[in-house]
């Protein structure tokens, strides 16, 4: 819930520092912004696209248990973001900024309303939550873009406006550094005390969650797409094969010791051997099934949810 200050919020900058205008900033707003089945328009509903467009409700909702998702620390540069290998693909969506999985971390690009002095003394200024929510978007751009190689890739990743160059970047940083001080926790919100966060662990956390528990997050977690569900095949596969790859050497060994004169007469042994079969194509059936499953089991919900949904249309029709 936002919470309303009478005394107005200062800007984390001085004004001399303003990289952009009130006009230029309004300019750059999309002209529509469908957020489930409400549509804003941010020229009539300004601070309602602003709150959805710095607020991050599902991370708040878990924030809890967001230290089994990512550490303390800040971000990695976008220079070492390349390092690693991993794209930087962008999201629009608050909640998804800074979240990594495999070769992939998503990130917001910086709304040019925040480096607009005049913005922020007019729509920013008497609520405490969105100007947290403000500020920790700043500061998460302040970890990654900390060289000029990390102000060029953001420049090409479309993160940041073009007219802003590296030394407007460097008074604008200081200033705000000035402005927040060393304890940032004061200034911005709690899911900014958190760095990276990975993607696979924010699933299982979605889905498990008191606070945020539902059958529709149990079944799609955090963020799902096909994408998500191809990364969850290959991955038990492969562990499946590792898995099989043991079990089938166990297997020939004892088909090799069946073959000897002196195993073939220890009961035991044979005992064993017959155990461990079925044991072994017990595990196969169970764990090729419960894969099928899981790659299936996302898609006949979906399928049920879109014919219930039908159902309800009909009936209100």
């Amino acid at each position: 819930m936002s919470s309303k200050y009478a005394a107005p919020l200062l800007p984390p900058f001085e004004s001399k520092n303003s990289v952009v205008s009130l006009d230029e900033c309004l300019k750059a707003l999309p002209v529509a912004l469908n957020h489930g089945s409400q549509c804003v328009r941010p020229k009539k509903e300004l601070n309602d696209f602003v709150r959805l467009d710095l607020s991050t409700p599902r991370l708040d909702k878990i924030h809890s248990y967001l230290w089994l998702s990512g550490t303390t620390t800040p971000a990695q540069p976008l220079h070492r973001q390349r390092l690693l290998r991993r794209e930087i693909v962008i999201t629009e969506n608050p909640d998804e900024h800074l979240v990594e999985d495999r070769a992939v971390i998503f990130v917001k690009p910086l709304p040019e309303y925040l480096l607009s002095f005049e913005f922020w003394t007019k729509h920013l200024d008497t609520d405490k939550d969105l100007h947290q929510n403000a500020c920790g978007l700043l500061l998460s751009y302040v970890w990654i873009v900390a060289y000029r190689t990390d102000m060029r890739i953001a420049h090409e990743s479309h993160l940041l406006p073009k007219n802003l160059d590296w030394m407007a970047w460097k008074n604008f940083v200081e200033d705000f550094l000035e402005h927040v001080g060393t304890n940032t926790s004061l200034h911005v919100s709690k899911r900014y005390r958190y760095g990276e966060l990975w993607l696979r662990h924010l699933n299982k956390t979605y889905k498990l969650s008191p606070s945020s528990f539902s059958m529709r997050n149990l079944q799609y977690g955090f963020l799902s797409a096909p994408m998500w569900y191809g990364f969850f095949i290959e991955r038990n596969v492969a562990r499946l094969f590792a898995v099989f790859a043991f079990i089938s050497l166990i297997l020939s060994a004892m088909q090799v010791g069946q073959g000897t004169l002196e195993l073939q007469e220890k009961a035991l042994f044979s005992r064993a051997s017959f155990g461990f079969t079925v044991a072994a194509l017990f595990l196969g059936l169970v764990s090729v099934s419960g894969v099928i499953l899981a790659w299936m089991a996302p898609r006949g919900y979906r399928l049920l949810s879109r014919r219930g949904l039908k159902r309800d249309t009909a009936g209100l029709a």
